[in-house]
């Protein structure tokens, strides 16, 4: 607070702003309707970003590979007196989980999950092993080797993905083991099989703060991907998405920020409705993915609808999971994360 009781400016910086214009204008917006002052800065590495047209003040950094990327944005974020930083990519990750204490140092909050949760979303393995752990609803998986050792106990067409890859580069469906072979290509590194989610595709966009509770989980029906992400896709009401999605991120070790969970889900999906067409998006397209993307199978017969502990009494008083569809996830995320 100042000395006459109004709140600081708040400064935000979206990293590896790209062309996440409207994810600049949302946050503007969301700045506005808590009546706060406040900066949105855009950084990214080259200036052919199309978000340094819409942000405050625009950055070039060094690339996450250089050495300089971490100490130059820690100069930058001193200098602007940088609140909070939004990472957008799922490579530049384990950058900002290891320097989070420096940032926080100089009064800086990383809207990024704890270690634990980016190893567990950034390796399809560890993935598989902890939804499977944690009894959540999962595809069932492989490695290539062990697949084609026992062709007979798997069902194809399967799912071929890098185990440690990113925007779908070198996922691909594979019809019988000799595509399977030929689709492990060295330069795509381990690899891991899956068998074929049946089903509408889902991606569930939650709000996790300090404490791990899942403070909103928005769904939303898949339409359009492009390079992994969603491009195109409608909000739904969906109580069964949003409770798994819930336990998903209270199960996590250190749920922080912005979680996507992705699910596909069997039936006819006659719980869900699109949102009211009078009812504000809950998430603008091109949100960050942020920390993790977990891989569950919800089946018709699956019961996910159990009670969701710590969730009733959260923003306002209000159980946000029960009508996310006029909420501003964006205004949420910079309350809930800077409280």
């Amino acid at each position: 607070m100042t000395t006459d009781g109004r709140r600081q400016p708040v400064t935000v910086l979206v990293s590896s702003a790209g062309r996440r214009v409207e994810l600049l204008r949302g946050f503007r917006r969301a700045l506005t309707s808590l009546g706060l002052d406040g900066r949105v800065i855009a950084s990214d590495a080259t200036w052919y970003s199309s978000a340094f047209h819409e942000a405050d003040e625009a950055v070039v950094v060094p690339r996450l590979d250089d050495p300089a990327f971490v100490p130059f944005l820690l100069d930058v974020c001193d200098k602007h007196s940088v609140d909070l930083i939004v990472p957008t990519i799922d490579t530049e990750m384990a950058a900002w989980v290891g320097s989070r204490d420096q940032f926080a140092a100089i009064g800086t909050t990383v809207a990024l999950s704890g270690a634990g949760v980016v190893d567990i979303a950034a390796d399809k393995q560890l993935t598989h092993g902890w939804l499977v752990d944690s009894g959540f609803p999962t595809v069932r998986q492989a490695t290539p080797e062990a697949v084609l050792a026992d062709v007979d106990a798997w069902e194809f067409p399967l799912v071929a993905k890098p185990r440690f890859g990113s925007a779908g580069i070198g996922v691909g469906v594979v019809r019988d083991a000799a595509e399977l072979a030929a689709a492990c290509r060295p330069e795509l590194g381990e690899m891991v099989v899956q068998t074929l989610a049946a089903g509408r595709e889902h991606t569930i966009d939650v709000l996790a703060d300090r404490e791990g509770r899942c403070v909103c989980a928005v769904p939303r029906r898949r339409i359009e991907v492009r390079s992994g992400e969603v491009s195109k896709g409608v909000t739904v009401r969906s109580p069964r998405l949003q409770d798994l999605a819930a336990r998903i991120c209270e199960a996590l070790p250190g749920a922080f920020g912005t979680i996507t969970v992705q699910a596909f889900v069997d039936g006819d999906g006659d719980e869900e409705k699109p949102r009211d067409e009078d009812a504000p998006a809950a998430q603008e397209v091109g949100e960050p993915r942020a920390a993790s993307n977990l891989y569950v199978h919800l089946a018709d017969h699956d019961d996910a609808a159990a009670h969701v502990p710590g969730v009733d009494a959260l923003v306002s008083g209000d159980n946000l999971l029960q009508k996310p569809y006029r909420v501003d996830m964006l205004g949420l995320r910079v309350r809930e994360l800077l409280d």
